[in-house]
């Protein structure tokens, strides 16, 4: 009997030191854990206060507000053209006996005309240099082509062939 009871009382000493033990080992784990959250935290809170107090080069940022205002321009510049060139192929059309016998306005006549007849905002010299220049074509659409001209497409407006 007193063997068993030295025997429990080892046992009893070996879990107890290997409950301490793994208790031990799960709080070394979680302080790890902890820690390794809190050091990530403070770096993101850096990385906000570092990108909140950091300034843009007010030489970028001149750079940048000259760029886009040269798209801008150009932008408008490019609209004026196309409505001309619009203006344009109405006023052909409008003009013309017969589709097939008037020419179409050459993209060069359309390009120089729509320059000239530009606002003077678009033809005065900036700082900044031309990004590029767009030129049109009028083309004749198949419903003002003769019947014998029209080739088929496969396409249909009728929609018979949706119900199929």
């Amino acid at each position: 009997m007193g063997q068993l009871e030295q025997l429990l009382d080892v046992v009893r000493h070996e879990s107890s030191r290997e409950r301490q033990f793994l208790v031990e080992q799960q709080d070394l784990f979680l302080v790890e854990i902890m820690s390794d959250h809190d050091r990530q935290v403070a770096e993101l809170q850096r990385s906000l206060v570092e990108a909140t107090t950091r300034r843009a080069d007010p030489r970028q940022i001149a750079e940048l507000v000259a760029q886009r205002n040269q798209a801008r321009e150009y932008s408008l510049r490019c609209e004026r053209e196309r409505d001309l060139a619009w203006q344009e192929l109405a006023a052909g059309h409008a003009s013309a006996p017969t589709p097939s016998s008037s020419p179409a306005p050459s993209s060069s006549a359309m390009s120089s005309s729509a320059m000239s007849a530009s606002s003077p905002s678009s033809s005065r010299k900036s700082g900044a240099t031309a990004i590029g220049s767009i030129a049109l074509k009028a083309v004749q659409v198949a419903s003002q082509l003769p019947e014998s001209e029209r080739q088929p497409t496969g396409y249909s407006l009728s929609g018979d062939e949706v119900s199929k």
